[in-house]
């Protein structure tokens, strides 16, 4: 993050050691890993300078890419054994990624905000933070409609959260709109994930025939390419 601009990667850590050894930054060490923190007097001083070198916009971005590809690398590992590690890395990390999205989501910057959601969007439900995961994803939404990807996910990660929350209308159509775009992009899973998104709500508001409906539709989107998580949760569903 902090290399480029004349500062090779390996020349990183010497410098930030030598603004330790100035008692300019803290290290700590957590969970085995050394951690560095700006003291706020210096971060206070320090941030209008940077606004008036004209890099501050560089530095965010590469703040936000950084972060991105951390969401990116734990979003798969948050349902396999490598769970409670990758929990416990993003809860150090929360902070950072709050300011990652947060200032993407200022600068308008849709397509690292939507990726950043959707990759969060699995740690947010999982691990607790549905309320907070809610003002995020919808945040991300609101900065225009969704598209690829990235979007498909955040719209159905927003309606899985506000089913937990019992907003079930709004949560059907962000789910409705999860499925269409997944059909445009020809992905099946997404596809069923949807459609899973959907018998859950219709579940919540008792019409269980409904229910049962979209989990078999999911279960035979997905069956022919597999993905063991998605088969079991449309399975359990619909039995």
């Amino acid at each position: 993050m902090c290399a480029g601009d004349g500062i090779a990667p390996a020349q990183v850590l010497d410098l930030l050691t030598r603004l330790v050894d100035k008692s300019l930054v803290q290290a700590q060490a957590v969970a085995g890993q050394a951690r560095y923190r700006l003291l706020e007097p210096l971060r206070q001083y320090a941030q209008p300078h940077l606004e008036v070198s004209g890099e501050d916009a560089a530095i965010r971005r590469r703040h936000a890419e950084h972060y991105l590809a951390l969401a990116e690398r734990a979003e798969p590992l948050l349902r396999g054994h490598e769970q409670a590690a990758w929990f416990e890395r993003l809860e150090r990390e929360h902070d950072n990624l709050r300011a990652a999205l947060g200032g993407a989501i200022r600068r308008h910057e849709s397509d690292i905000a939507l990726r950043l959601a959707a990759a969060a969007g699995e740690f947010w439900f999982l691990h607790g933070h549905l309320r907070e995961g809610r003002h995020w994803l919808e945040a991300a939404l609101a900065l225009g409609d969704p598209t690829g990807q990235a979007g498909m996910k955040v719209l159905r990660r927003a309606a899985t959260l506000l089913i937990a929350a019992g907003e079930l209308k709004r949560a059907e159509a962000l789910a409705q709109q999860s499925l269409a775009l997944s059909r445009r992009l020809g992905d099946p899973h997404g596809e069923a994930r949807a459609l899973l998104a959907l018998a859950w709500a219709a579940n919540e508001q008792g019409d269980h025939r409904a229910a049962r409906a979209f989990a078999e539709q999911g279960l035979e989107t997905v069956r022919p390419v597999g993905g063991r998580w998605v088969l079991a949760s449309a399975f359990q569903t619909a039995g």
